[in-house]
């Protein structure tokens, strides 16, 4: 089982056409109508001693209010997401990492981005997302963090699916 956190709220003035016309600049900073903010990147995270150990990370993420506090790793196979069922080293891992793949680009520029991860029963990785099933609990945690090499992106989180690891998109024609 998975379950995925951190979606990216529709801009008020996307373009009719759902995407984001050519003028725009590049780069995560540059979006700033995609993110409730978007900025310099305020805290330490060891995303840069990660992407040494692992070259597919590439951002990390945290939600305030529980522990979800870890680097996130791209995956170029959908089907069979390596890093999935993997650790940061290469090695084998019933918790795998928290995890993006090729139905997304790395630089969060996309209308929806879906993040996966396992939610063991030791209440790591995505496992303490259950919580926001509570309503008083969603009220007051809806933001989560993701921090790249150049910003700290902040989005409201507007939903929480948990299901088994089948391929949302594909599930629900998105």
């Amino acid at each position: 089982d998975y379950e995925q956190a951190g979606s990216e709220l529709p801009p008020a003035d996307f373009p009719d056409n759902g995407t984001v016309s050519s003028d725009v600049p590049a780069g995560p900073s540059a979006w700033y109508g995609m993110y409730v903010s978007s900025g310099p990147v305020e805290r330490t995270t060891d995303l840069a001693a990660c992407h040494e150990k692992c070259k597919d990370v590439y951002a990390w993420i945290d939600i305030p209010g529980t522990d979800i506090d870890y680097p996130i790793a791209y995956c170029e196979d959908q089907e069979d997401p390596f890093y999935f069922t993997h650790d940061m080293n290469g090695e084998p891992s019933d918790k795998g990492m928290i995890i993006t793949d090729s139905l997304n680009g790395t630089d969060f520029s996309d209308m929806m981005t879906l993040i996966y991860g396992q939610a063991p029963d030791d209440g790591t990785m995505f496992a303490q997302l259950s919580r926001f099933r509570d309503a008083d609990f969603f009220k007051q945690h809806d933001r989560v963090n993701i921090y790249t090499d150049d910003a700290q992106l902040v989005y409201r989180i507007y939903a929480c699916y948990t299901d088994a690891a089948d391929h949302i998109f594909a599930s629900y024609e998105i």
